[in-house]
């Protein structure tokens, strides 16, 4: 039997880790998951609470450059510590999708075990996609040209005509992969279990493998531990203030944070979409921020200070 690996891409703040929370509980088998954070805290893997599955994490980087060799090991080591029928590989999000598929293929080549890629999901946040589409092209544009399945995600933040024009605009990029521009989270278990069939059903063909620049030239990112503690009201406010221009332009931030009244919630943002939901139980409190000429010390400053003087 061969370790299959689905990778789900697509760009900061897409949906991907809700994609995959919803599909992992109906698959069978044992399952691990690579979570690949560009900051260098660990966020969204406190959302999975199943003791069955596999999490392994990389840090501070992408796994289709600077951490590659991370990358690497780290599939040896699940292969060969855990009898796994599917690995699910969650990149950062600012990274390139056909280099992380070349360098899949080449592990399923030279590693002892039987591996193969079995799924390239692709989501794509329509709410986002003019603005990002024209600020990193590169990027942006190499995740949908190289996924097998593109799923359509925040679908009620647009209008009817704005989703045909960039349905199309999609399809220009990639006429070949199979597009659902519903809310796949309405769907029965079985079309969402399918969408991991239908997104690898044909010989791969990369395009861009190792032409893409490092996203370390783009995008930079704050880390901060333990940050104070939020009322009601400035967990509320978060998204004004992650959009305050004085901070930079912030592309994703998210975190696990707790509230005065002791309770601990996990909150993600981007330009155009603000979260969050109660954790049952939290070991540590972190915050990461990600986007392009962040001023750290006033970032860092506001989660150490009282929020309340910018609302």
């Amino acid at each position: 039997m061969s370790t299959k690996l689905h990778i789900v891409s697509g760009f900061l703040g897409a949906g991907k880790t809700t994609f995959i929370r919803n599909v992992i509980p109906f698959m069978k088998g044992k399952i691990a998951l690579i979570e690949n954070e560009y900051s260098d805290v660990s966020i969204d893997s406190e959302l999975f609470i199943t003791e069955e599955l596999v999490i392994k994490e990389i840090f501070s980087g992408c796994i289709c450059c600077s951490l590659i060799k991370d990358f690497r090991t780290t599939i040896d080591e699940l292969t060969r510590n855990y009898d796994l029928e599917h690995i699910f590989i969650e990149p950062s999000g600012v990274g390139s999708l056909s280099d992380i598929v070349a360098v899949c293929e080449d592990i399923s080549k030279t590693s002892g075990k039987a591996i193969e890629i079995q799924s390239l999901v692709t989501l794509v946040d329509v709410s986002s996609f003019e603005d990002y589409i024209d600020s990193f092209g590169e990027f942006y544009i190499n995740q949908i040209e190289n996924a097998k399945a593109i799923i359509i995600t925040h679908i009620e933040d647009v209008t009817e005509s704005a989703l045909e024009k960039i349905m199309d605009e999609i399809k220009a990029v990639n006429n070949s992969a199979v597009i659902f521009s519903e809310d796949y989270l309405s769907y029965p278990t079985q079309k969402t279990l399918d969408i991991l069939e239908t997104a690898y059903n044909h010989e791969l063909n990369v395009i861009g493998s190792g032409k893409t620049t490092p996203a370390t030239s783009y995008f930079t990112t704050v880390s901060i531990h333990n940050p104070n503690k939020l009322s009601m009201e400035e967990l509320s406010n978060l998204s004004n203030i992650f959009k305050n221009r004085e901070l930079g332009t912030v592309l994703r931030a998210k975190g696990v944070i707790q509230l005065v009244d002791s309770s601990f919630v996990h909150f993600d943002f981007t330009p155009n979409y603000f979260d969050w939901e109660y954790l049952n139980n939290s070991k540590e409190t972190k915050l990461s921020v990600i986007g392009k000429n962040l001023n750290q010390a006033y970032i860092k400053g506001l989660f150490s200070d009282v929020l309340e003087a910018l609302i």
